[in-house]
């Protein structure tokens, strides 16, 4: 699920559009984001230019509403402003489609997705691009990096530990350098409203 891309923000990613090289030079920035009991920062940055970004979450919430909105891609599709699109496929890939915002076309991204039990308690979701892509939908663009992992765990008697990790690239002219400069905001912004919605059931 991916790395956020809000439309909040299209327009500080604009600016870095049109001077890339200043964009370049400043990176992601140094400073975490903490928001709506999670902790965000960026965990490395590879050759590539591709962030990995960490999120680490203490919410008062039910670990099994938690769960019970993870896995329902109606319930997230309603919950992320950034998720236009989240469908599995009878091979068991899904189908994710991330909204950017004008001017900007939809991201396309079919994924592996796997759910296990974790030994010490609770679950893991892990999802990295499949080999195998569904047809891109007219005016999307395919993503060209996206993996990463949920792992959710008993925090307490009634909280959750939620620590979500993402390395994205959103492909076509969002070069890597600009999707760092709002990854960590993005992440931060769905995670809030994620943490909303499964409070308001």
């Amino acid at each position: 699920m991916p790395a956020s891309r809000l439309r909040s923000l299209l327009l500080a990613l604009l600016a870095a559009l049109a001077t890339p090289a200043a964009a370049e030079a400043r990176g992601d920035g140094s400073a975490e984001i903490r928001r709506a009991g999670c902790r965000v920062y960026t965990e490395r940055v590879d050759v590539d230019g591709v962030a990995t970004v960490t999120a680490d979450c203490r919410w008062p919430l039910e670990l099994e509403a938690v769960l019970a909105t993870l896995r329902s891609p109606q319930k997230l599709t309603v919950a992320l402003t950034s998720l236009a699109d989240w469908r599995r496929l009878p091979d068991g890939r899904v189908v994710q489609v991330h909204r950017v915002g004008w001017p900007l076309g939809d991201r396309q991204v079919t994924l592996d997705w796997r759910e296990r039990r974790l030994p010490a308690g609770g679950v893991r979701f892990e999802y990295r691009r499949a080999a195998n892509q569904e047809p891109l939908a007219d005016g999307r663009v395919g993503i060209r990096e996206d993996e990463g992992r949920w792992e959710i765990r008993r925090d307490g008697e009634r909280g959750t530990r939620l620590v979500y990790t993402s390395r994205y690239d959103a492909g076509g002219a969002l070069k890597p350098f600009l999707v760092r400069r709002f990854q960590k905001h993005g992440i931060a912004s769905s995670l809030e409203e994620l943490r909303t919605a499964i409070a308001a059931r």
